[in-house]
């Protein structure tokens, strides 16, 4: 492991040290490591995945008392009619720019870390698809309620109650990043697709502008960062094959670009508006680096897959060694 390395900040925006608190009630094992222990990030030399160290036990997190009534989160208050415009605006062009239509089978969809049921709502009323969300949010499974009469379920993937391979397409926007065990959720959505079902990942990329500049995205709460390439080398491990990616532009915007106050290359400004689909998307991210603030990758489950992964076992065994090496650590 190496340190993950800004490029540029002037006034940095991660905290000196690590929160008292994980989620809502949930507070770290141990308490010693708020007053001694600085927030970094660590960067693997062999794959490039990045992610919080020390990373809290899996114990610490308790995915079903989580409650945003009591903190705050993104959608709240004076952000609603932002957040709404938002989810909107993306789900409406990324249905079409994906050609999501096309993948309805069963017409069931699965939005993973849903939070009020913004998108699965726009999805039930105007596309008639069969919807199911799951967030470990109980403020937010209230207001899915309250809102849209969605009843969403508590909890992350693993909880989810549902048939193995029964939805379409499974949507994971904003979410992978927060979760405490991506490599079990990637597992557990192989399971749940169809065959030939797709899987919408968007997450902040680590190579992104605002990242290496401002270390935007970079904070407590977001416990590991990817680049397109390292999101897709483990999607192709764990067996799904790639459809495309999408990488757009977001905190750091163009006009700062234009006035000098980062220095780009000719490859970096390429790289900043990406749109890469069918066959030949794993070679394109294996061998182009992507600069946009976020990227989404659309995967599928091939026609002739048996109902888990061929590597989940051997996937499994090696999150379990990780785990028991973060008990070992935190004694």
């Amino acid at each position: 492991m190496v340190p993950f390395e800004f490029l540029y900040s002037k006034k940095p925006r991660i905290p000196p040290r690590f929160p008292f608190k994980i989620y809502g009630d949930s507070g770290l094992s141990n308490p010693l490591s708020t007053r001694f222990l600085a927030l970094q990030y660590l960067c693997c030399r062999d794959c490039g995945l990045s992610f919080i160290n020390p990373l809290p036990k899996f114990s610490d997190i308790n995915r079903h008392s989580f409650d945003g009534e009591r903190n705050i989160v993104a959608w709240k208050d004076e952000d609603w009619k932002e957040y709404v415009a938002d989810k909107l605006r993306f789900i409406e062009t990324y249905y079409e720019e994906v050609g999501l239509e096309n993948t309805r089978s069963s017409g069931r969809v699965l939005d993973v870390s849903c939070g009020p049921g913004v998108t699965i709502d726009w999805l039930k009323k105007e596309k008639g698809w069969n919807v199911t969300g799951i967030d470990p949010d109980l403020y937010s499974q209230r207001q899915a309620r309250k809102l849209f009469g969605l009843d969403i379920q508590n909890g992350l993937i693993e909880d989810l109650e549902a048939p193995e391979e029964c939805f379409d397409w499974i949507i994971m926007d904003n979410s992978l990043e927060h979760h405490f065990d991506p490599l079990s959720a990637l597992l557990c959505a192989f399971r749940f697709l169809r065959k030939g079902g797709y899987l919408c990942i968007i997450v902040p990329n680590a190579d992104g502008l605002s990242t290496l500049y401002h270390e935007g995205n970079m904070y407590w709460g977001h416990w590991f960062a990817y680049t397109p390439k390292t999101l897709g080398l483990k999607l192709a491990d764990i067996g799904y094959q790639m459809h495309g990616l999408i990488a757009d532009q977001g905190g750091l915007p163009p006009e700062k670009l234009r006035q000098g106050q980062v220095a780009l290359s000719r490859e970096q400004l390429d790289q900043l508006a990406v749109r890469e689909f069918g066959s030949n998307t794993l070679d394109y991210l294996k061998n182009h680096r992507c600069y946009a603030d976020y990227f989404s990758l659309i995967a599928t489950k091939p026609s002739d897959a048996a109902v888990a992964s061929p590597q989940e076992e051997t996937l499994r065994e090696i999150a379990q060694q990780s785990t028991r090496e973060r008990i070992e650590n935190h004694r």
